[in-house]
Formats: C-alpha cells, structure tokens, sequence
C-alpha cells in the first residue's frame, strides 16, 4: 500500500492573498489581472482612508475573477511547494488552482 502526499495553500481572503504576493514580483510581471489585483492592494493599504473602501472593492472583485493560464498556475504552486492553492472569501472557497 503506498500513501500520497497532497500540499495544499488556503488563502483565506485578499489581504492574505496579497501579502503572499509581496515578494513574487517575478510572478505578478506576466499577469494583467495579478498587476491590477496589487496595486488595487496597495492604494488600498497605503493610499487615503477616503477611498478605501473603494479601492478593496475593486481588488475584491479582482481576487473573485481571478482566471489564471497555465504559466501563472504553476509558477504560484511552485513558489510555495504546493500541489492546490485554495482561495476563500468569509471561509468559503471560490475557487481552486
């Protein structure tokens, strides 16, 4: 009998998401949706309180569309070791890659 081993990643919401993708700035400078997604983010995290919410909207909206090629899903899976990346909004998967 043999056993196998799945990794998986589960990023429970886009602040999470982001913070991951901090420093994978080799991933993100192939990806429209990855680009718009961080710096939607960013203006979000650093920009005015008066359109904050605006901004996480958008990113929201951004993270549940997410439509990732084949190049994209496996430079992600890889950058953490991972064989599924689980992505949740409120505890509940949206999607899987």
């Amino acid at each position: 009998m043999s056993a196998t081993i799945s990794r998986k990643l589960v990023i429970k919401n886009p602040q999470q998401f982001y913070k991951f993708l901090k420093d994978k700035s080799h991933i993100i400078q192939n990806n429209k949706q990855l680009i718009k997604f961080r710096d939607l983010m960013y203006i979000h995290i650093t920009g005015c309180n008066c359109n904050d919410a605006r901004y996480l909207k958008q990113a929201t909206t951004v993270y549940r569309n997410f439509n990732f090629d084949e190049e994209t899903t496996k430079a992600l899976k890889e950058s953490v070791g991972c064989d599924n990346i689980i992505f949740q909004i409120a505890g509940v998967k949206i999607y899987q890659i």
